[in-house]
């Protein structure tokens, strides 16, 4: 038996296992026969325990309430989840599908019983350790600086994008609450109790049951039942909104009055921009480019409210709004190489130094720059350093960590001074 539950621990440590099944006296044990002192969390289908495991390693295992069995919301995530693999999706671990007799008594009050057979349903996942998103942007959470809200909007972005583009998978209950943070602060999607899958060609399809979370639900899901992937859009837009304002207030898009609807969004946007724009003045320390800030504000609310449109197909697609989110980030840097070539660089204020690197050496007029030097030298490891403000650039930090603005010259050149070692070509920004 010892041999058996060391056996299923090996596979759970292994993050390139797929999901297994998982007896459930081996959940048991791990959760200490589900102990209310190791419950994570209980939502709207069941309770997550902590599990750990005999290496320390932690786990969640969600504990399906009985009333959630007969409907599919086992059969859902197990399946949508089987084989899934994506940062910003928590990784599905395994499951448990057991049913055992057992004894109930009457509910006459008699004292006789009956068997039944009880089914049992878990699903096993990652542990994330910072709970879910709905604890860090409340309007009370004024702690969370804006680069980090920023990246993660783009996380959830991407991992809608995902779940659309490859899994062709529509979440349908997306909410703070079902958004998870890990150590670093990236969001993982998870709770798919309620999502549906899409065959070939398929883009929606209806139900007489609509269910999810008010607020949150697209107005065509919620009174006509017409499920798709754009109804994960209106969600997404109202937890944007959430994320950069700290509440869910919004203007209303009024049909037929255009005029009305045109001046409040364009209110609304600008009354945020104005306060972040505030925060930053008096944060400068911490924000390198006030600018790229102020651009990525203004796209994000602008996103957030063409997402939450009444009219579905108003409403941008998830890999759409990654190419808005991707230009938002773009820039371009002049370089100037030594045979007096100038190029146009596109950079991205995430990149970093050797990133940055990268591109100018798979840019035509810079690789005259390191055949040159390879060439001098006859030394095919020669390689590119970069200095800024008079010191040396580091590899892993990026653009916006220097403070490189739009439209930035960069120079590159050989630097034959004997401070420098000639086998390396500096850039000068």
């Amino acid at each position: 038996m010892a041999n058996a539950h060391d056996q299923l621990e090996k596979k759970l440590e292994d993050s390139n296992a797929k999901p297994i099944a998982l007896p459930l006296e081996f959940l048991k044990a791990i959760t200490c026969d589900f102990s209310s002192e190791l419950v994570l969390g209980e939502g709207g289908f069941g309770v997550v325990y902590k599990g750990v495991l005999r290496s320390g390693k932690i786990i969640a295992v969600k504990k399906l309430f009985e009333i959630c069995l007969k409907k599919e919301t086992f059969q859902n995530e197990a399946r949508y989840l089987m084989g899934i693999r994506h940062q910003n999706v928590v990784q599905f671990l395994g499951y448990c599908a057991e049913s055992r007799w057992e004894a109930i008594e009457k509910p006459t009050g008699s004292g006789k019983h009956i068997l039944a057979e009880i089914p049992k349903r878990l699903l096993c996942f990652e542990y994330v350790s910072n709970k879910s998103l709905a604890k860090y942007i409340s309007v009370q959470s004024v702690g969370l600086e804006w680069n980090m809200r920023y990246k993660i909007i783009k996380g959830i972005c991407s991992g809608m994008k995902f779940l659309h583009e490859e899994c062709c998978i529509a979440h349908l209950d997306l909410k703070p609450e079902n958004i998870l943070m890990d150590a670093a602060m990236i969001p993982k999607i998870t709770d798919f109790g309620l999502s549906r899958i899409f065959g070939d060609q398929q883009t929606r399809t209806l139900t007489s049951n609509p269910m999810g979370t008010r607020g949150y639900m697209a107005p065509e899901y919620l009174i006509r039942g017409v499920v798709s992937t754009k109804a994960d859009i209106f969600s997404l837009g109202v937890i944007i909104i959430e994320i950069i304002t700290g509440r869910r207030d919004y203007p209303y898009v009024q049909q037929g009055c255009p005029g009305i609807t045109t001046r409040s969004l364009q209110q609304f946007t600008e009354k945020v921009v104005r306060s972040w724009m505030d925060k930053f003045i008096i944060s400068a320390p911490k924000y390198k480019s006030m600018e790229i800030c102020t651009q990525q504000v203004r796209r994000c609310i602008l996103i957030a409210l063409s997402c939450v449109h009444p009219s579905m197909e108003r409403r941008p697609a998830a890999k759409d709004i990654i190419q808005m989110l991707n230009a938002v980030d773009q820039m371009q840097i002049m370089v100037r190489t030594l045979t007096s070539n100038t190029i146009t660089l596109e950079v991205e204020s995430s990149d970093t130094i050797g990133d940055v690197k990268a591109k100018i050496q798979h840019k035509g007029g810079a690789m005259n720059v390191t055949s040159k030097i390879q060439h001098k030298d006859d030394n095919p490891a020669c390689r590119f350093c970069c200095t800024f403000g008079g010191r040396q650039l580091e590899e892993n930090r990026t653009v916006a960590d220097y403070n490189i603005q739009n439209g930035s010259t960069m120079h590159v050149r050989l630097c034959n001074s004997f401070y420098h070692k000639p086998d390396k070509s500096y850039i000068y920004f």
